[in-house]
């Protein structure tokens, strides 16, 4: 079995244990309206740790994120309140969030600055442009066309759940079953080698960091729809929750390794925490602190894991 397997099951056997003790906890824990509503909260986050996953797999970070969710969010509300169809307000949201993300990957591979620096310096920048945008208002009295994007159901499935499963499936196929897919983990194995097998590693690494921003852009409008407004700190620690989404789901922080359905476990850990601290009538205040300790036990897992392949590695004569 694959260690990418193995950490799969070791995740969903952690939501599994926490559902079931959630639910001696308080029965209605297992309520159907209640899973729904968990699984609604975790469609939006699973888009952005989706793209936040091939950044990391290149061996890169995004600290923005939550900025560009923010900034495309309000683009795709404004579009809808003046009536815009769907497939515009989608379209522009995903566009914004593309040249968002191209200009942090630009920073990244043409002017070389550390991604964290790069993306920690365009936060600041992003959500100071999203505030004098909207002059420090909300984006609210959004209408049923953009709500429909996070309470709205097709056939019975909340289609913030259908769009979700439909980006993870794709994003699946793609990292392994095309040579794109190949190319962001062979850039993450190792870029100098990638290079010399005639990789574009400035191009892929590039790439990944606008399809991010698409996927942000995707995300916010399925945000606009859930809450009903786009808030002036909107996204605001979205981007921890993504990388910790895709860290927990078994993707290593160095890159060169990571699976959309990993990610997929990761995200749905991650935001029932809250929920499950609320039933056990623990602070909320906690939170953080939980999602911290599961960044360290994924990091120290795949640690303890990486070094027990190493060892038992034939030695070369």
């Amino acid at each position: 079995m694959s260690n990418d397997r193995k950490r799969q099951i070791t995740i969903a056997v952690i939501i599994v244990v926490l559902t079931i003790a959630s639910g001696i906890k308080d029965p209605s824990f297992f309520a159907i309206s209640n899973i729904r509503d968990m699984a609604i909260s975790a469609s939006y986050v699973v888009l952005v740790a989706i793209g936040m996953l091939g950044i990391i797999i290149t061996g890169e970070i995004d600290v923005s994120t939550g900025a560009v969710l923010a900034i495309s969010g309000a683009i795709a509300g404004e579009l809808a309140k003046q009536g815009a169809h769907p497939v515009v307000f989608i379209g522009a949201a995903i566009l914004a969030g593309c040249l968002l993300g191209a200009i942090n990957g630009l920073l990244v591979v043409k002017a070389r600055i550390p991604a964290i620096v790069a993306t920690l310096g365009t936060l600041s920048v992003f959500r100071g442009c999203f505030i004098l945008v909207t002059s420090g208002k909300w984006v609210t009295n959004l209408p049923p066309s953009i709500l429909q994007f996070g309470r709205g159901q097709l056939l019975g499935i909340p289609v913030s759940i259908l769009i979700a499963v439909i980006v993870v499936a794709i994003a699946g196929l793609v990292l392994q079953s095309t040579r794109y897919g190949r190319n962001i983990f062979s850039l993450g194995s190792n870029a100098s080698a990638a290079h010399l097998a005639g990789i574009n590693t400035p191009w892929v690494k590039a790439s990944t960091f606008v399809v991010s921003g698409g996927l942000n852009g995707l995300a916010s409008v399925i945000f606009a729809g859930l809450y009903g407004s786009i808030q002036s700190g909107t996204g605001t620690g979205l981007e921890m929750t993504a990388i910790a989404s895709v860290v927990v789901g078994g993707a290593s922080i160095n890159g060169g390794s990571g699976t959309a359905l990993g990610t997929v476990f990761g995200a749905i850990l991650i935001t029932m925490i809250s929920t499950v601290l609320i039933f056990f009538q623990i602070s909320a205040y906690w939170e953080q602190a939980v999602h911290g300790l599961l960044i360290l036990f994924a990091v120290g897992y795949y640690s303890v894991a990486t070094g027990r392949v190493k060892r038992k590695r034939p030695t070369s004569a």
